[in-house]
């Protein structure tokens, strides 16, 4: 991680988070048979973290 990134982490303006190799394969395999998109393998790290969220999103609003 760069300087920069680091400084805008100390401040709060960022925030990381990580998913696993096979957490994206396998929204690599979810998104390209729901919707026909191939994302390269990088962009399936943030897509299944995405994932992740909505899920989180959906039970508290479904226990809401």
């Amino acid at each position: 991680m760069g300087p920069e990134h680091a400084w805008l982490k100390d401040i709060n303006r960022v925030k990381y988070v990580a998913a696993t190799d096979s957490e994206a394969l396998d929204a690599f395999h979810k998104l390209t048979l729901l919707e026909g998109i191939i994302p390269a393998l990088e962009s399936s790290h943030a897509i299944a973290y995405g994932m992740q969220l909505a899920a989180i999103w959906m039970f508290l609003i479904d226990n809401h």
